[in-house]
């Protein structure tokens, strides 16, 4: 539905280098291509951030004379998998229009008027979209290739970034036109979406706080919980030693080392495809003295395993559907 619609999708990013063996994967399942497009968008927030401490992102896409609104609110973000609710509004102009987003999406109280007035644009990303449409199995995933930028006052970085979205189907699918991606250099699994670098710009690039560090497996703790929270730490970890982060490598080290001891301390409950995965190699490359976070988290070794937790955190999803 237009309204609202709960996106199920995975974020890689990707070095320019490896682009065209990423669209030779994509293109070996059946496909539509679609032209590159340029989107233009503008996101929105208050002087003292309500939307961002609501979980929420606002911004407005123009494409050619087109317009759209669109608010995203809480979801799950876990190892580079999204899920969010969203809701798309067509407008006539690129002017804002809360007024046409149910009332129910805002915090009870919420004078929406006054919260439209006090909005204003603190950063825009600008890039072309090029996109397919893939069938896979029974399911349709729509793969699209942003380049551009990010850009908030003299501040920028680039974006140059795959997306995979669920449209119709089983995330099951989703999961395996990625794993068809897993053997290739040159992308990773991300965690920050372009609102997140827009804020983090607006803020002027600050190195990230380490996470609150989950260090050891205590027996009563639900398993999905476990692996739910080291995968979450994996990403925001990774997230931080890309930016150079004191103390993310070491961390990493022994986020890893515990990820590699939960077949022994969950027997039967580990599935064949985490165990198979090449953790021992992430492992053996975060150990070498000269580890770089731009090799390491690009290599597809990292990539699978990345692949592999996140299937098996959707897999404990699935069965129990009132996860966090």
């Amino acid at each position: 539905m237009s309204m609202s619609d709960y996106e199920t999708e995975l974020k890689f990013a990707v070095k320019p280098e490896a682009i065209a063996a990423v669209i030779t994967g994509l293109t070996a399942f059946p496909h539509q291509h679609f032209r590159a497009v340029r989107l233009t968008n503008s996101y929105f927030e208050t002087a003292d951030d309500t939307l961002r401490k609501w979980d929420m992102g606002l911004r407005i896409r123009g494409c050619d004379t087109e317009y759209e609104m669109t608010l995203k609110t809480a979801g799950n973000d876990i190892g580079g998998l999204h899920q969010r609710p969203e809701y798309n509004i067509p407008l006539s102009r690129p002017e804002l229009d809360l007024a046409a987003l149910p009332a129910e999406v805002w915090p009870p109280e919420t004078d929406v008027a006054a919260l439209q007035s006090s909005l204003r644009a603190r950063f825009t990303t600008d890039f072309a979209r090029e996109k397919w449409l893939l069938t896979v199995n029974n399911s349709v995933v729509e793969a699209v290739l942003d380049q551009g930028s990010v850009v908030a006052g003299e501040a920028e970085c680039p974006i140059c970034e795959f997306e995979m979205e669920l449209k119709a189907g089983s995330a099951a699918d989703l999961l395996t036109a990625a794993k068809a991606l897993a053997e290739l250099p040159g992308l990773r699994l991300a965690g920050r979406s372009k609102a997140a670098r827009g804020y983090w710009l607006a803020q002027g690039a600050p190195v990230p706080e380490l996470p609150e560090l989950f260090t050891e497996l205590e027996p009563q703790t639900p398993l999905t919980d476990v692996v739910v929270r080291l995968i979450k730490q994996w990403q925001s970890l990774e997230e931080a030693w890309l930016l150079n982060a004191d103390g993310a490598l070491p961390a990493l080290r022994q986020t890893i080392s515990l990820l590699l001891t939960m077949a022994d301390r969950y027997p039967g409950a580990v599935p064949d495809f985490v165990r198979d995965c090449p953790l021992p190699d992430v492992a053996a490359a975060l150990a070498s003295a000269d580890a770089k976070p731009e090799d390491v988290c690009f290599s597809p070794v990292w990539l699978q395993c990345k692949l592999a937790f996140t299937q098996w955190v959707f897999a404990l999803w699935m069965a129990a559907p009132a996860m966090p």
